[in-house]
């Protein structure tokens, strides 16, 4: 059970860090 709630999380913690690099790349 605690994969299942640990996993969607950390997906998106990833999304917002990518995107959020992304950005700071974006606006170097």
């Amino acid at each position: 059970v605690g994969f299942i709630i640990l996993f969607p999380g950390f997906y998106y913690f990833w999304k917002l860090f990518m995107k959020d690099k992304r950005y700071i790349k974006q606006h170097e």
